[in-house]
């Protein structure tokens, strides 16, 4: 399934190792726990090397512009 994500919120994504596979398989590689503040979500622990990730104590922080836009999208 691909989704759509206005080229603007994609041209924020500059720093994707993914190439972008959130948009063919409708998810991010991280799975979202919520909403962390401005633009930015909880994540589960799964990939902690890409460059969106914030080790925030034992929390993690996704500040992914798509994934963000993905998951506000979800939420409707």
């Amino acid at each position: 399934m691909q989704q759509l994500v206005p080229e603007e919120v994609r041209n924020k994504t500059v720093k994707c190792p993914k190439g972008f596979s959130c948009l063919s398989t409708g998810h991010g590689a991280c799975e979202a726990c919520g909403e962390a503040g401005d633009e930015e979500l909880f994540v589960n622990k799964r990939n902690s090397d890409c460059p969106y990730r914030i080790f925030y104590g034992e929390k993690h922080i996704c500040t992914c512009p798509t994934h963000y836009y993905l998951y506000q999208n979800q939420q409707k």
